[in-house]
This record gives structure tokens, sequence and C-alpha cells, in this order.
């Protein structure tokens, strides 16, 4: 292969649709999170303690990846 391999990770930090659910349940402890993004009918689990890991049933990935290559200032690489 010639030249860098590109990896894009997509995170769900900050987004609006975003609910964190903290649990304690017989010693463990730790937080849910879902996403309620009006488009899932009711919220969609995205993990544990997560949100650098963006599903790829994200309604607004391909939004966001469109954005990215457009060089929306939003979207960093390397940050």
């Amino acid at each position: 292969m010639k030249g860098p391999r590109l990896r894009i990770v997509a995170s769900c930090d900050q987004c609006e649709h975003i609910l964190v659910t903290p649990y304690n349940v017989q010693g463990d402890r730790g937080r849910d999170v879902d996403c309620c993004h009006p488009d899932n009918a009711n919220p969609r689990y995205i993990g544990e303690k997560r949100h650098d890991a963006t599903p790829q049933w994200c309604p607004l990935l391909k939004e966001a990846l469109v954005e990215f290559t457009r060089g929306n200032p939003q979207h960093k690489v390397n940050a």
C-alpha cells in the first residue's frame, strides 16, 4: 500500500440527541448512552460510557461525513 491509511472515527460527544443514564446495580456503576434522535422510534443504545463510537445507523453520520469533506471547521482532523 502506498500512502497513509485513513481511519475516520465519529464521536457522539456533545450531540444534542445523546441521553446518558447513570446506573448503580448490585455494586456495578456506570452510564448507558442512548441516541434519542427523532428518526428513531425509541431511544437506541450506543454503548456503556461511550460517546466516541458513533454507530453506523446514526441518522446524522452521512451528513457529518459530507460536511467533513467540505472542510467544515466543526469537524477537525487529528483533534
